[in-house]
């Protein structure tokens, strides 16, 4: 029986859009704009406040990707269809469907703003506080096929200037160690297990291993929901609708703890994961709707959200290259203006790529399934 109400669904489709969209506008606005200085009054600093959650809404995607994936492996377990093949068809047919295109699209941009139209930006490419490099340093052979095998920001660099991608490893061996933890507890499977804890400690130094535990948050998100916090499900709505208020005033506590109180990268991740995790709950077991108005953005978040979030970067950059040939941007109303414009743009490039890639995944996984099907009865 399929516990998660119609409702949640749209709800977590609309988180997932809003998430995308969070990410594509803190990158638009940083680069385009000169960095923040003390002297810049507080209406310009809650406009930078607004492009400072890219990274809590990547760890929101992964406290949903785990609640997902988590309820379809041990899914797959107790109803006795686990199979590998199976289960890495869907995952690598999900991933590679949009990011090997965005990775040729992200590199054919990013040669063109390097090496043939030779914009500033792409030699010196620098955000925020960090030092600059050159994006064409980027461009190789060896990260274009350690990004296609997930090993970017493990042994190689994101390729070209597609820095998001770094988070697809992260949910690649993700799709690989939950499985085989729950394997090795349910079914002593010793090698897939083995396999994990190697690779778990040979990523140790970056930061794929530690951002496992949020993660984890949403497989926990699965495990209450699904068999612990039924009994909640029966409260007057009322209650269920002045909890749901409460778990969303946890999250947003997080948010701004992590504002306040300086500490790690994973820590912060943690934090907000968790406080995400409980409005998850709520919005799991009180069957938390949106409004008919938000109903466009639940759509574009269920197809196109993964889409917008691989592809947006290099199409990004290569429009404000192309801008910054006619202006210089500072921090003024044009430039907001500007920001704004891309960013809807960006969200319609977002969807026209996801109409030629991930609105396809279900044909090719078929292709393929039918491909593996003959060979899986003949062993």
């Amino acid at each position: 029986m399929d516990l998660v109400p119609t409702r949640a669904f749209e709800t977590i489709d609309l988180i997932r859009f809003l998430a995308a969209a969070q990410v594509t506008w803190s990158h638009v606005w940083l680069v385009i704009t000169p960095n923040l200085t003390p002297e810049m009054g507080p209406l310009w600093r809650a406009v930078f406040l607004t492009a400072s959650f890219g990274q809590d809404a990547v760890r929101i995607f992964f406290v949903i990707s785990g609640y997902w994936i988590t309820r379809s492996v041990l899914r797959r377990i107790a109803a006795d269809r686990w199979s590998w093949s199976s289960y890495l068809t869907d995952r690598l047919t999900r991933l590679w469907i949009v990011a090997v295109p965005a990775l040729l699209l992200g590199g054919l941009l990013d040669i063109l703003g390097r090496y043939v139209f030779d914009f500033s930006i792409y030699s010196n490419y620098a955000i925020l506080d960090e030092a600059p490099i050159d994006l064409g340093e980027r461009l190789t052979v060896p990260a274009f096929l350690g990004n296609i095998a997930f090993l970017q920001n493990i042994f190689y660099d994101t390729f070209g200037s597609n820095f998001p991608l770094w988070s697809l490893a992260n949910e690649f061996w993700y799709y690989l160690w939950f499985p085989a933890l729950i394997l090795l507890l349910r079914q002593r499977a010793v090698i897939p297990g083995l396999m994990a804890f190697i690779t778990f400690i040979l990523f140790f130094d970056s930061n794929v291993s530690g951002a496992f535990g949020i993660w984890l948050i949403g497989s926990a998100v699965y495990v209450f929901t699904e068999f612990v916090g039924g009994q909640l499900r029966q409260l007057p709505m009322v209650t269920r609708y002045g909890l749901g208020g409460l778990a969303g005033l946890v999250f947003l506590s997080a948010l701004g703890f992590t504002r306040v109180v300086e500490s790690s990268w994973l820590m912060d991740g943690l934090v907000v994961g968790a406080g995400f995790g409980v409005f998850l709950c709520a919005v799991i077991l009180f069957d938390l709707g949106i409004p008919a108005l938000a109903r466009p953005g639940a759509v574009y978040g269920a197809g196109a959200s993964y889409s917008l979030y691989v592809c947006h970067f290099p199409a990004m950059l290569m429009a404000i290259a192309i801008l910054q040939q006619f202006s210089t941007f500072g921090v003024n109303l044009t430039t907001l203006f500007v920001a704004l414009s891309l960013t809807l743009v960006l969200f319609g490039v977002g969807w026209g790529f996801s109409r030629m890639t991930e609105n396809h995944t279900a044909f090719l996984r078929s292709k393929i399934a039918g491909r593996l099907r003959p060979t899986s009865l003949s062993t």
